[in-house]
Protein backbone atom coordinates (compact mmCIF):
# COMPACT_ATOMS: atom_id res chain seq x y z
CA UNK A 1 0.00 0.00 0.00
CA UNK A 2 1.15 3.89 -0.50
CA UNK A 3 1.73 4.26 3.41
CA UNK A 4 4.45 1.21 3.41
CA UNK A 5 6.25 2.63 0.40
CA UNK A 6 6.38 6.03 1.82
CA UNK A 7 6.85 5.66 5.51
CA UNK A 8 9.94 2.58 4.64
CA UNK A 9 7.95 0.29 6.44
CA UNK A 10 9.57 -2.62 4.75
CA UNK A 11 12.65 -2.08 6.02
CA UNK A 12 11.26 -1.57 9.10
CA UNK A 13 9.71 -4.81 9.01
CA UNK A 14 12.68 -6.61 7.44
CA UNK A 15 14.58 -5.54 10.60
CA UNK A 16 12.02 -7.79 12.70
CA UNK A 17 9.79 -4.25 13.66
CA UNK A 18 6.44 -5.84 13.13
CA UNK A 19 4.62 -4.49 16.23
CA UNK A 20 4.50 -7.50 17.23
CA UNK A 21 3.89 -8.15 21.36
CA UNK A 22 1.96 -4.69 20.95
CA UNK A 23 -1.43 -3.67 21.53
CA UNK A 24 -3.01 -1.29 19.74
CA UNK A 25 -6.33 0.49 20.02
CA UNK A 26 -8.39 2.35 17.31
CA UNK A 27 -11.09 4.83 18.38
CA UNK A 28 -13.44 6.21 15.74
CA UNK A 29 -16.50 7.20 14.57
CA UNK A 30 -17.49 3.81 12.54
CA UNK A 31 -15.32 0.88 10.85
CA UNK A 32 -18.14 0.46 7.98
CA UNK A 33 -17.11 -2.23 6.16
CA UNK A 34 -14.76 -4.20 8.63
CA UNK A 35 -16.41 -7.13 8.34
CA UNK A 36 -15.56 -7.63 4.49
CA UNK A 37 -11.71 -7.36 5.27
CA UNK A 38 -11.14 -9.32 8.29
CA UNK A 39 -8.35 -11.92 7.42
CA UNK A 40 -7.53 -9.78 4.56
CA UNK A 41 -6.79 -5.82 5.30
CA UNK A 42 -8.03 -6.55 9.14
CA UNK A 43 -6.45 -9.36 11.39
CA UNK A 44 -9.27 -11.57 11.72
CA UNK A 45 -8.53 -11.49 15.62
CA UNK A 46 -9.66 -7.94 15.67
CA UNK A 47 -10.78 -7.49 19.54
CA UNK A 48 -13.75 -5.25 19.45
CA UNK A 49 -16.26 -2.88 21.92
CA UNK A 50 -19.10 -1.80 19.78
CA UNK A 51 -21.32 0.73 20.13
CA UNK A 52 -24.82 0.27 19.31
CA UNK A 53 -26.16 3.25 20.79
CA UNK A 54 -25.26 5.46 24.01
CA UNK A 55 -23.73 3.17 26.94
CA UNK A 56 -24.80 -0.01 24.95
CA UNK A 57 -21.98 -2.50 22.85
CA UNK A 58 -20.77 -5.65 22.11
CA UNK A 59 -18.20 -7.53 20.52
CA UNK A 60 -20.39 -7.61 17.37
CA UNK A 61 -18.73 -6.13 14.77
CA UNK A 62 -22.50 -5.64 12.98
CA UNK A 63 -22.58 -2.56 15.68
CA UNK A 64 -19.29 -0.80 14.41
CA UNK A 65 -20.32 -0.86 11.27
CA UNK A 66 -22.99 2.58 11.25
CA UNK A 67 -22.30 4.44 7.88
CA UNK A 68 -18.89 5.55 8.57
CA UNK A 69 -15.95 4.15 7.16
CA UNK A 70 -12.80 6.56 8.50
CA UNK A 71 -12.06 3.77 11.56
CA UNK A 72 -11.49 0.67 8.83
CA UNK A 73 -9.28 3.25 6.98
CA UNK A 74 -7.52 4.11 10.10
CA UNK A 75 -7.32 0.18 11.33
CA UNK A 76 -6.14 -0.90 7.47
CA UNK A 77 -3.05 2.05 8.04
CA UNK A 78 -2.47 1.08 11.61
CA UNK A 79 -2.27 -2.59 10.22
CA UNK A 80 0.42 -1.79 7.58
CA UNK A 81 2.50 -0.45 9.50
CA UNK A 82 2.53 -3.09 12.31
CA UNK A 83 0.94 -6.45 10.63
CA UNK A 84 2.09 -7.85 13.82
CA UNK A 85 0.28 -5.46 16.73
CA UNK A 86 -3.36 -6.92 18.76
CA UNK A 87 -5.58 -4.56 17.35
CA UNK A 88 -8.42 -3.36 19.28
CA UNK A 89 -11.03 -0.75 17.65
CA UNK A 90 -14.31 1.08 19.58
CA UNK A 91 -16.84 3.80 18.27
CA UNK A 92 -17.80 5.22 21.69
CA UNK A 93 -20.95 7.22 21.27
CA UNK A 94 -20.78 9.90 24.25
CA UNK A 95 -18.28 11.21 26.20
CA UNK A 96 -18.50 8.80 28.70
CA UNK A 97 -18.83 5.94 26.45
CA UNK A 98 -15.42 7.41 25.13
CA UNK A 99 -13.76 7.63 28.53
CA UNK A 100 -15.18 3.96 29.36
CA UNK A 101 -13.83 2.82 26.47
CA UNK A 102 -10.43 4.43 27.27
CA UNK A 103 -10.09 2.05 30.25
CA UNK A 104 -10.89 -0.87 28.54
CA UNK A 105 -8.32 -0.94 26.56
CA UNK A 106 -5.59 0.32 28.88
CA UNK A 107 -7.28 -2.79 31.12
CA UNK A 108 -6.81 -5.06 28.35
CA UNK A 109 -2.94 -4.20 28.00
CA UNK A 110 -3.07 -1.28 24.54
CA UNK A 111 -0.36 0.60 25.04
CA UNK A 112 -1.03 2.84 22.12
CA UNK A 113 -4.45 4.43 21.36
CA UNK A 114 -5.39 6.51 18.36
CA UNK A 115 -8.45 8.65 17.96
CA UNK A 116 -9.23 10.77 15.22
CA UNK A 117 -12.87 10.74 16.87
CA UNK A 118 -11.86 13.89 18.60
CA UNK A 119 -10.05 15.81 15.77
CA UNK A 120 -12.32 17.99 15.27
CA UNK A 121 -12.38 19.75 18.89
CA UNK A 122 -9.36 18.39 20.21
CA UNK A 123 -7.49 21.32 19.92
CA UNK A 124 -9.89 23.40 22.61
CA UNK A 125 -7.31 25.18 25.53
CA UNK A 126 -4.19 27.29 25.72
CA UNK A 127 -1.84 24.07 24.11
CA UNK A 128 -0.45 23.63 27.02
CA UNK A 129 -3.02 20.46 27.42
CA UNK A 130 -5.39 22.19 29.85
CA UNK A 131 -8.62 23.69 28.92
CA UNK A 132 -11.28 26.05 29.89
CA UNK A 133 -13.73 23.70 30.09
CA UNK A 134 -14.39 20.18 31.99
CA UNK A 135 -15.55 18.28 29.42
CA UNK A 136 -12.82 19.05 27.55
CA UNK A 137 -10.73 16.03 25.50
CA UNK A 138 -7.87 16.84 27.20
CA UNK A 139 -9.12 15.05 30.01
CA UNK A 140 -9.51 12.07 27.79
CA UNK A 141 -6.18 12.04 26.73
CA UNK A 142 -4.55 12.65 30.27
CA UNK A 143 -7.10 9.74 31.40
CA UNK A 144 -5.15 7.24 28.69
CA UNK A 145 -1.85 8.65 29.73
CA UNK A 146 -2.12 7.89 33.37
CA UNK A 147 -3.08 4.75 32.46
CA UNK A 148 -0.23 3.57 30.52
CA UNK A 149 -1.08 4.45 26.91
CA UNK A 150 0.51 6.70 24.09
CA UNK A 151 -2.05 8.96 22.29
CA UNK A 152 -1.93 9.43 18.98
CA UNK A 153 -3.90 11.83 17.32
CA UNK A 154 -4.51 13.65 14.40
CA UNK A 155 -5.24 17.02 13.62
CA UNK A 156 -7.97 16.29 10.91
CA UNK A 157 -9.00 18.65 8.38
CA UNK A 158 -9.73 21.46 11.10
CA UNK A 159 -6.17 21.19 11.95
CA UNK A 160 -5.14 24.46 10.78
CA UNK A 161 -7.88 26.70 12.14
CA UNK A 162 -8.31 24.16 15.62
CA UNK A 163 -6.50 26.51 17.62
CA UNK A 164 -8.44 28.93 20.28
CA UNK A 165 -5.76 29.98 22.05
CA UNK A 166 -4.00 34.13 21.57
CA UNK A 167 -1.57 33.63 18.16
CA UNK A 168 1.60 35.21 18.63
CA UNK A 169 4.08 35.08 15.55
CA UNK A 170 7.75 33.73 17.40
CA UNK A 171 9.40 35.77 13.94
CA UNK A 172 8.56 38.92 15.12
Amino acid sequence: TPAINLYGTREWHAAGFDGSGIRVGVIDGGFDGVRRLLGEEIPKNVIARCFAGVGSFSTDLADCENGVDHGTSVAELVVDMAPGAQLYIANPESPIDYRDTIRWMTAQGVRIINSSAASGYLFDGPGDGTAGRPDSTYEEVDLAVALGAFWVNSAGNEGDAGWTGAWLDADD
